[in-house]
């Protein structure tokens, strides 16, 4: 019998060459021109912190010089390893072009600061489409604040001096220091020209807030569904009687009951400890005598 190659086998597939998966190599999704891209742009190792004071004002002119030439960046945040960038491209080739002359801009400022010559960037970059206001909303929390979820961010501050947070007039207080940091270095950002990241992000929850620390942007947390940390942490009490929250009445099988909605089902399928957090749930009543009553 002749051996049957292809097909979906344990271990099949293309290796990673280091510890993590590259970028892969497959074709971009198509851009109409009025959905923003997050895009991600990770360096080497041996690359000096990026974050310092001696990268960032090489940085900051390479991302001025290539919204001269048509890159539209409306949000960016730079961290010690990646550099993370929401742009407004017109189509896919555009998008491509432009990441690609600012990644030779970055890398040839770098390399002169490190006296050196060769790679500076780990991969191609990682371009992440945002269709929806809650996708956007997402997006501008993750890269504004992405200096305070890495735990990087100077004592006492609200906003992240490496990011375009000055420049976003979208925060729920921070007025103060947001003028500060704008008079001190303008951020080399453009106006938001689409829809989505001039006024659509609003309807997803309103302004943003500057003390907010956020977590991995998973996929269902942007199609506007929690995921499963969002699940156990929101609404979630310590029981008052000492309990610990595994046995805590409010999270107990014996006393909730899924909403029948197939949204709060679903939602409530996302909880990995295997009940219904209280926000998705209804109480039953419970009845004297029974064995519902008798644990209450």
């Amino acid at each position: 019998m002749f051996r049957i190659h292809g097909g979906t086998r344990r271990g099949a597939g293309r290796k990673p060459k280091g510890e993590r998966a590259l970028v892969s190599h497959g074709v971009r999704p198509a851009l109409t021109g009025r959905e923003p891209v997050l895009v991600t742009m990770k360096v080497l190792r041996h690359v000096w912190n990026l974050r310092a004071r001696r990268a960032i004002e090489r940085i900051l002119p390479t991302l001025a010089a290539a919204n001269e030439r048509g890159l539209s960046l409306a949000h960016y945040s730079v961290q010690r390893d990646h550099l993370h960038l929401v742009v407004e491209p017109k189509d896919r080739r555009r998008l491509a072009k432009a990441i690609q002359g600012l990644a030779v801009r970055i890398a040839r400022a770098l390399n002169r600061m490190m006296q050196r010559t060769g790679k500076v960037f780990a991969d191609r970059y990682h371009a992440r489409v945002l269709t929806t206001p809650r996708q956007v909303r997402n997006a501008l929390l993750y890269v504004l604040n992405n200096a305070r979820k890495h735990g990087v961010l100077a004592a006492g501050a609200l906003l992240d001096a490496c990011s375009s947070a000055a420049a976003f007039d979208g925060w729920r207080g921070a007025h103060a220091e947001r003028e500060r940091l704008a008079r001190a270095q303008p951020p080399p950002v453009v106006a938001p020209r689409t829809w989505l990241l001039a006024i659509g992000w609003q309807r997803a929850g309103g302004m943003l807030d500057p003390g907010h620390r956020p977590g991995p942007l998973r996929a269902d947390s942007e199609a506007g569904m929690p995921s499963v940390r969002d699940c156990t942490q929101r609404s979630w009490r310590r029981p008052e009687n000492g309990l610990s929250s595994r046995r805590s009445p409010t999270r107990s099988h014996d006393h909730v009951r899924s909403s029948r909605s197939p949204h709060a089902l679903r939602r409530a399928a996302l909880c990995g400890h295997g009940h219904c957090p209280p926000h998705f749930v209804t109480r039953r009543p419970v009845r004297s005598g029974t064995r519902d009553a008798r644990l209450r």
